[in-house]
């Protein structure tokens, strides 16, 4: 996975993974944390022609939080300086007859990111559930 470009990891996504990927994509990529939440309460892309509120309709919640610690994330990294510390990017040589691409790796790469903090929130969520049950059989 972390050979792939940018592009393949996010072909990567499949159905409501992708899905729910392209909306933390986009509070990202907008130029202003505001614009990125009035882009999904405003939304004419996902049901087109119809004009929904994502927010409400897809409850993406957990993707909003998710953008707004990664803005942060990479906030304090350039205010620091310290951008080759978060994100490493190399190119890869694919082999005769294929051209190179560039390949970043890093918590500073958007899929990479994406992942990893589902990943701690799945085992978050597991680990909340565990300990529900245990106190709820008082064993």
């Amino acid at each position: 996975f972390s050979h792939l470009s940018t592009v393949e990891r996010e072909m990567s996504f499949r159905t409501e993974a992708g899905f729910y990927y392209m909306f933390f994509k986009i509070i990202v990529q907008a130029p202003s944390f505001a614009e990125g939440w009035h882009s999904l309460v405003n939304d004419t892309g996902t049901e087109y022609p119809a004009h929904i509120n994502t927010l409400q309709r897809f409850n993406v919640y957990p993707e909003v939080i998710l953008g707004a610690a990664f803005r942060t994330f990479r906030a304090y990294f350039r205010y620091r300086n310290q951008t080759r510390v978060y994100r490493q990017c190399y190119t890869i040589n694919r082999g005769e007859g294929l051209s190179a691409v560039q390949s970043c790796a890093g918590p500073g790469e958007l899929s990479i990111f994406y992942i990893h903090s589902i990943f701690l929130l799945a085992g978050l969520y597991a680990g909340v559930l565990l300990l529900f049950g245990w106190h709820l059989s008082g064993s």
